[in-house]
């Protein structure tokens, strides 16, 4: 019976993130019941085929390594060649295991958080290789790529992603975003039994007022930075009047992506 070598590096981290793991093993047995919950082939726990060399849970701690870290698949150095992880990870994929993994994991986390200081913002990720890319991005120096956006709460933990094209304009995937926010069944029900208002926190490219009416029809307060791109004359410009019931907020512990942002009570 062939059993892995796995270095202590990957024990460490293994034990470190062990109920990370052990969650999305379970989620993996609705799919595949019968695996084996254990890192190695034993006499007690042997392999259902004399060919399979590693069991999938090993699979799955091995490629949380990876994309935790961001590594690439080829400079991964482990048990299992880069290749054969990339393979498997594609099948997780079809299975639709990391999306019931995210739902289930949301779920047990807002049991014991309140969303209630929430912020979105969107990063370019570049790719000139990739095929499926057929816009470059003048502003990003010409070059191809994706967007990532994220809606995360003030411990930094994401509660909704989309992931698009870098030509597509903030506010429009801002606007899919908190679609999918407000429409969340379990995050709709932790905003509704939030204390107070709700607060979304943004910058000027999510000035739109699409998103301001869907943030006051799901009684969410918006933070957002104006955009005064084009007004050429300084009265007309927009800005954040700090009134008798506003504060500044500076904390960077809350929302590191803004210095300075102001919330109205």
């Amino acid at each position: 019976m062939y059993k892995p070598f796995i270095p202590s590096r990957l024990k460490l981290f293994f034990e470190k993130h062990k109920q990370a793991i052990e969650l999305i093993f379970e989620t993996l047995k609705n799919y595949k019941p019968n695996i084996v919950n254990a890192y190695q082939y034993s006499d007690q726990n042997p392999p259902p085929n004399p060919r399979y060399k590693y069991t999938d849970k090993l699979y799955l701690g091995c490629i949380f390594y990876v994309l935790l870290y961001g590594s690439t698949w080829e400079s991964f150095i482990g048990p299992i060649p880069g290749k054969q992880l990339n393979k498997l990870h594609h099948e997780y994929i079809k299975y639709g295991l990391y999306k019931t993994f995210f739902e289930n994991s949301l779920k047990k986390y807002l049991k014991t958080h309140d969303v209630k200081y929430l912020s979105i913002d969107s990063s370019i990720l570049n790719n000139k290789n990739c095929i499926e890319l057929g816009k470059n991005l003048p502003i990003n120096k010409n070059r191809k790529g994706v967007k990532l956006d994220v809606i995360v709460d003030d411990n930094g933990s994401p509660l909704v992603s989309s992931i698009v094209e870098s030509t597509t304009h903030d506010s429009n995937i801002g606007l899919e975003d908190i679609n999918k926010l407000v429409n969340h069944p379990i995050i709709k029900k932790s905003l509704e039994s939030t204390n107070g208002h709700p607060y979304l926190l943004a910058d000027s490219g999510y000035d739109s007022n699409k998103i301001k009416d869907k943030l006051a029809k799901a009684k969410i307060k918006h933070i957002i930075r104006p955009n005064n791109r084009g007004r050429k004359y300084k009265r007309k410009r927009k800005i954040l009047k700090r009134h008798k019931n506003q504060f500044w907020l500076t904390d960077p512990k809350k929302f590191n992506n803004i210095s300075i942002i102001r919330i109205i009570l």
